[in-house]
C-alpha cells in the first residue's frame, strides 16, 4: 500500500506540474535559466566570501559557520511545509478508512514535506555548499560525494524539525496545534535572531569592508561546532582532505540522527492518525452564518468595483483565518529585532551610531519584506486549493481574482514593512524625511514583489492538493528567488543611486530625483503588470481535470 501512495502522490504532482502547451514550455524554461543564472550569481558572492575571509585553517572554520547557517536555514524555513504536511486534518477521516497503515500515511507525509521544503534549498543553500566546496579545493569525484552533503542538510533539518513539531503536538494536545506550530516557530526564530546577532557583532561591520575582513574567524563562537550540523562540516572538511574514512564517519553519524528522528516523529504521528485525534483538531473557528452586506458596501467605499470589493474582503479573511500561513509569514520578523538587541550590548553600541544602527535596520526591515511579500503572493492563488474554480465560475474575471490577491497581499506586507521602518526611525533617531522616503520605497517594492509573486503562483498553479504545503508549485519557489531578488536588487540600486547623486549634485536633485523614481516606478509597473497578465492568461486556459 506504502508504494500505491507513493504512486498516487508523485503522478498528482506531475499532472499540476505539467505544462501542455509550447509557449508555457517556453516561459518556463526561460524563468528557469534566469534563476539558475542568479544562483551562480549565489555561488559568486559566496565563492569571493572563502577567497576572502578563507584562506588556510580559515576556510574550515568558515565551512563550520557557513553549514550551520544553511542548517539553520532550512530548519527554520522547513516549518510551515511539514507543519502543513504532518499536521493539516483535512483527508485523516477518508485514510482512516482505507486499508493503509498509519505509519505508512506520517512517513509519506514526511517525505512529501521534506521535498515541498527542499525548494527552498536550490537557489541558496546548494550554491552557498558549491562555493564552499570549491574553496576547499574540492576535485573530481568529491563533487559527487557533494550529493551526499546536499542530502543531509536537506533532510536532517526536516526530520528534525518534524519531530519538534509533533512533541509540541503531543505535549500541549491535539486541540492547540497552532500553538504547537507558533512555539516552534519562536524557538527556532529565536535560535535564527540570536546567530545574526553573534554574526553581525563579530564581523565588526561598523569598520566597513577592512572590519568584514578581519572580524572574528568564528563570529557564533562553539556554536557551529557543535553536533549534529558539526557532522556534515566535519564530512566537507574530511572530504578536502581525502579523508574518506572521516567522511563516510561523519556521514554515516548524521545519516543515522536523521533515519532516528524520522523513526521518532513517524511513530508519535502515527498514533495521532491511528486514533484519529488530528482529525478535528484546532481548525479554527467553524461554520458562520452569512453576514450582512455591510462588508461588501464597507470595501466598495474604498472605490473599487463590486466584484474586486468582494474578492479583496473574501481573501483578506482567508489569510487572517490560516494560522500556518500567518506564522510563516510572521517567523521572518523575527529578523527585525536583530539591530535592537546588537544595541543592548554597551561594547557593540559605543563603538556604532545611532544612524550605522539605523541603516542596519533597514537591511533587516527589506529581508523581511522580501519573505514576508513573497510567502504572501506565491500562496494566495492556492489558497483556495481546488475550490478555486468557484472564483471562475463567479461573475470576476480572472484578473479581477488575481488583482484582489495582489491587492491584500501587498497591502498585508507594505503596512508591516512602513511599521517597521517607522519603528526603526523613532528608535535610532532618523531624520523624518528620511523615514518617509524610506517608507514610500518599501511599499514601492512590496508592490512590485507581490506582482511577481501573485503571477508565478497564477502561472504555475497548484491545485491538486487541498494541503497547504502545496499551495504553490516548487518551481514557482524557485523561480520566484530569481526574480525578486532581481527586481529587489535594481529597484533598490536604483533608490540608492537616485538618493546619493541627488545629495551630491543639489543643483540637478530635482532632475536627477525625477529620472530615478520613473526608473524604478517602470521597473515596478513592469514586475506587477507582467507577472499578472501571463497569470492571468495561464489560468484562463487552465483545463480543471482535478
Amino acid at each position: 500500500m506504502l508504494a500505491t501512495l507513493i504512486h498516487y502522490r508523485l503522478l498528482s504532482a506531475w499532472n499540476a506540474a505539467r505544462f501542455t502547451t509550447p509557449r508555457q514550455r517556453l516561459v518556463s524554461v526561460g524563468l528557469l535559466a534566469l534563476s539558475l543564472v542568479l544562483a551562480l550569481v549565489v555561488f559568486v558572492g559566496f565563492r569571493l566570501v572563502m577567497l576572502v575571509r578563507g584562506a588556510g585553517s580559515l576556510g574550515q572554520t568558515l565551512t563550520y559557520e557557513l553549514v550551520y547557517g544553511v542548517f539553520l536555514f532550512m530548519l527554520a524555513g522547513s516549518v510551515p511545509f511539514l507543519a502543513a504536511t504532518l499536521l493539516h486534518p483535512g483527508d485523516l477521516n477518508l485514510l482512516g478508512t482505507a486499508p493503509v497503515k498509519p505509519a505508512h500515511v506520517v512517513l509519506l507525509r514526511l517525505i512529501e514535506g521534506t521535498l515541498a521544503g527542499a525548494a527552498q534549498f536550490a537557489p541558496i543553500g546548494a550554491p552557498a555548499i558549491a562555493a564552499c566546496g570549491a574553496g576547499l579545493g574540492y576535485a573530481g569525484m568529491d563533487w559527487t560525494a557533494m550529493l551526499v552533503i546536499a542530502a543531509l542538510l536537506v533532510v536532517l533539518p526536516a526530520t528534525a524539525t518534524a519531530t519538534l513539531l509533533l512533541m509540541a503536538v503531543a505535549a500541549l494536545g491535539p486541540e492547540r496545534v497552532r500553538g504547537a506550530v507558533a512555539g516552534v516557530n519562536i524557538l527556532l526564530g529565536s535560535l535564527v535572531c540570536l546567530t545574526a546577532v553573534s554574526q553581525v557583532t563579530g564581523l565588526r561591520m561598523q569598520e566597513g569592508l577592512a572590519g568584514l575582513a578581519a572580524g572574528t574567524a568564528n563570529p557564533s563562537g562553539p556554536i557551529p561546532f557543535a553536533p549534529p550540523w558539526s557532522w556534515i562540516a566535519e564530512a566537507m572538511v574530511a572530504l578536502s582532505r581525502g579523508d574518506s574514512a572521516g567522511f563516510w564517519s561523519a556521514a554515516l553519524r548524521a545519516s543515522a540522527l536523521a533515519i532516528g528522528l524520522g523513526g521518532v516523529a513517524v511513530f508519535i504521528g502515527a498514533r495521532f492518525v491511528a486514533t484519529g485525534r488530528l482529525a478535528g483538531a484546532d481548525q479554527g473557528p467553524g461554520p458562520r452564518r452569512a453576514q450582512s452586506q455591510t462588508h461588501v458596501t464597507d470595501a466598495r467605499s474604498l472605490y473599487v468595483g463590486g466584484p474586486l470589493a468582494a474578492l479583496v474582503v473574501k481573501d483578506m479573511r482567508y489569510v487572517l483565518r490560516d494560522s500556518l500561513l500567518l506564522s510563516q509569514a510572521g517567523m521572518p520578523t523575527i529578523l527585525y529585532l536583530v539591530p535592537f538587541v546588537m544595541a543592548i550590548n554597551p561594547a557593540f553600541r559605543a563603538s556604532t551610531s545611532s544612524d550605522e544602527l539605523f541603516a542596519f535596520g533597514i537591511l533587516m526591515v527589506l529581508a523581511v519584506l522580501y519573505m514576508q511579500a513573497s510567502i504572501l503572493s506565491l500562496s494566495s492563488v492556492g489558497l483556495e486549493g481546488r475550490a478555486f474554480w468557484m472564483v471562475l465560475a463567479s461573475p470576476a474575471r480572472v484578473r479581477t481574482a488575481l488583482a484582489a490577491k495582489w491587492l491584500v497581499s501587498w497591502l498585508l506586507s507594505a503596512l508591516s514593512g512602513v511599521a517597521m521602518v517607522v519603528l526603526s526611525g523613532l528608535a535610532f533617531g532618523a531624520d523624518m524625511g528620511t523615514v518617509v522616503a524610506l517608507s514610500g520605497a518599501v511599499a514601492v517594492s512590496a508592490a512590485g514583489l507581490c506582482g511577481i509573486g501573485v503571477g508565478l503562483a497564477a502561472s504555475l498553479p497548484r491545485f491538486t492538493f487541498e494541503n497547504p504545503a502545496h499551495r504553490v508549485s516548487p518551481l514557482a519557489i524557485v523561480i520566484g528567488f530569481g526574480l525578486g531578488v532581481a527586481y529587489s536588487g535594481f529597484a533598490w540600486t536604483a533608490f540608492g543611486a537616485t538618493w546619493y547623486a541627488g545629495t551630491h549634485w543639489p543643483a540637478y536633485a530635482t532632475s536627477i530625483h525625477a529620472a530615478g523614481l520613473s526608473l524604478i516606478a517602470v521597473a515596478t509597473a513592469g514586475a506587477v503588470a507582467l507577472p499578472l497578465a501571463a497569470g492571468a492568461h495561464r489560468l484562463a486556459s487552465l483545463e480543471w481535470e482535478f
